[in-house]
This record gives structure tokens, C-alpha cells and sequence, in this order.
């Protein structure tokens, strides 16, 4: 994985949240299974630093240990509050305002986020686009937090009906990773 990075934002976020959620001791539990691992990274979201990039080794170690310890439907929820969270999605999604138009966005904004992979939206109908990542999922875990992060990103909009697919994986062969994402206004 050398050369892919996430913004140090992310990870602030993902430490804060489980934080909020576990206390404490429930980040320690999941630093001190991390450390086990071989993670030599920051020990709380404000050693992270927002505008730098840290390895994607971080966010995979956490996630994979987070996932883990706190079971699947914890692990969804976390994925699905982080975006509800400040920062750029907050940003984007006061911007953009629509699906449509927060769709069309998500190309542009990926770097924010990431240096490496590409990520695309498309309009499909009034109530239906598809996301589109290239490289962006290096483990299947990665699928599997995109598809509840891109529910909570859809949740900032207050759309009725929200469904979010992972309808391609390129861990199952496809060339890239699709979310069909669909939603009543």
C-alpha cells in the first residue's frame, strides 16, 4: 500500500466517534488490539493531524479491529455517523443539497479524503445515481464501510427511502466498485 494515504481528518473522526461511543476505555481496548497488530500510529484523534496524510495501514488496522471487537451492526453505525459528522461532507453536503448534485460532487471532492483511487457519480433518474470507485477499495472492508459511509452521507440530506448498494466489488472480479444509491424526496 505504499503511497495511499488518508486525510488525518478521517481518522480524527473515527477516533472521536468511538470515543463518544465506547468512552474511554472502549478507544483503549481498541488502540491496545491495534498496538498487538504491529499499529505504531497517533493514540487519540488529536494526535492526528486534519490537513496531513497518514498511511491507509491506519484506517484499514482500525477498521479491521473496530469491526472486530464491536461486532457488524456497530461497525455500520460507526461508518454511517462519521459522515453525519463536520468537515468537508458537512461542507459538501450544505453545497450541494441534492442527491443529484452531491452525486455529480463526489468526483471532485474524493482528494479531500484520499490520494489515491478516483471516485465518480452519476445521475441515473430523479431518484437513483451510482457511485463509481476505481482503486478505492484495497480490502473488502473497505467495501463494506463505503456502502454505510455513503448511507450516512444520503442521511444529511433527509431523503425518505434511502437504499445504498454495493452492486460491483472488484473483489469479486469487477473491474471497479459501483453503489447503486437510491431515494425519495
Amino acid at each position: 500500500m505504499a503511497g495511499r494515504n488518508v486525510n488525518g481528518g478521517v481518522m480524527q473522526m473515527l477516533f472521536e466517534y468511538a470515543r463518544e461511543r465506547h468512552g474511554s476505555d472502549g478507544l483503549l481496548i481498541i488502540l491496545h488490539k491495534m498496538m498487538e497488530r504491529g499499529y505504531g500510529g497517533p493514540k487519540s484523534s488529536q494526535d492526528f493531524k486534519a490537513a496531513r496524510k497518514y498511511s491507509l495501514s491506519h484506517l484499514e488496522l482500525f477498521l479491521e479491529t473496530y469491526l472486530a471487537t464491536y461486532g457488524d451492526a456497530d461497525f455500520d453505525r460507526m461508518n454511517r455517523e462519521v459522515a453525519k459528522k463536520r468537515g468537508v461532507v458537512g461542507f459538501l453536503v450544505k453545497w450541494a443539497k441534492t442527491p443529484e448534485s452531491l452525486l455529480m460532487a463526489a468526483g471532485e471532492y474524493w482528494p479531500n479524503f484520499c490520494d489515491y483511487g478516483k471516485l465518480e457519480g452519476k445521475v441515473e433518474n430523479r431518484h437513483s445515481g451510482v457511485l463509481i470507485g476505481t482503486d478505492i477499495c484495497p480490502k473488502p472492508i473497505f467495501c463494506r464501510a463505503f456502502t454505510s459511509y455513503f448511507m450516512g452521507i444520503m442521511d444529511n440530506l433527509r431523503m425518505k427511502s434511502v437504499a445504498v448498494e454495493h452492486t460491483k466489488c472488484s473483489h469479486k472480479g469487477a473491474s471497479c466498485d459501483e453503489w447503486t444509491i437510491s431515494w425519495k424526496g
